[in-house]
């Protein structure tokens, strides 16, 4: 299983936003990011296509990073669009492996 540097991910993701990466933010922020990651968490566990799945969600500054392991290109692509439309998202970075298993 690959296993990704998600703070890495999320200082390369706020480098191209402009975002500064430091977390002295306010109660305010880190509640938002909390809010975002539920919402987005709860969105896919509704889902009929990304439900049966296992999700890592982590949310800084906006930008969410999404990663697990799935069985299907949908699922992948079901799980970003479901993050990228929620609200309060700027970005989303996409850390999900796609695994066949036929």
């Amino acid at each position: 299983m690959h296993r990704f540097d998600i703070h890495r991910l999320f200082a390369v993701g706020s480098a191209m936003l402009g975002r500064n990466t430091d977390h002295d933010a306010t109660h305010a922020e880190v509640l938002s990011d909390e809010v975002i990651t539920a919402r987005i968490k709860m969105k896919l566990l509704a889902h009929a296509v990304t439900g049966a799945h296992e999700f890592q969600v982590e949310t800084i500054d906006g930008v969410v990073a999404l990663s697990g392991c799935v069985g299907t290109r949908e699922a992948r692509d079901v799980a970003l669009q479901l993050a990228e439309h929620a609200e309060g998202v700027h970005s989303v970075i996409d850390a999900i492996v796609v695994r066949r298993t036929d």
